[in-house]
């Protein structure tokens, strides 16, 4: 009964269509929200799963649950809030791995 929905633009297109190959029940909302929409979004959502830009920095705002995905780069942007879980990898975003991301959202399913 949880849907997947995604947020993004179109320079996300390639991504936004992976992730629809692995979750075809995936609702995409690409091209369809304002940064004003999110809080309200993230609101509704059982958690929210983002990188180190500002569509997670606006959802975490909401006081919702986020898992925020950061590279070492950008480290320094962390949000500290109580509903924030950081990951930052050790030289780049993508040494951040799946199972990583999975377990810490598995910590939310017992708010159903």
């Amino acid at each position: 009964g949880i849907k997947t929905v995604i947020i993004g633009t179109s320079a996300e297109k390639e991504n936004i269509e992976k992730i629809i190959d692995i979750c075809p029940s995936a609702i995409s909302l690409m091209d369809k929200t304002l940064m004003t929409d999110l809080p309200p979004i993230g609101k509704k959502a059982l958690v929210s799963v983002g990188n180190d830009t500002g569509p997670t920095h606006f959802v975490s705002i909401s006081k919702a649950n986020v898992i925020a995905l950061f590279g070492p780069q950008t480290a320094h942007a962390q949000d500290k809030s109580p509903n924030v879980v950081n990951f930052v990898g050790k030289t780049s975003i993508n040494d951040i791995s799946v199972d990583e991301v999975k377990k810490a959202c598995m910590k939310y399913k017992n708010n159903l």
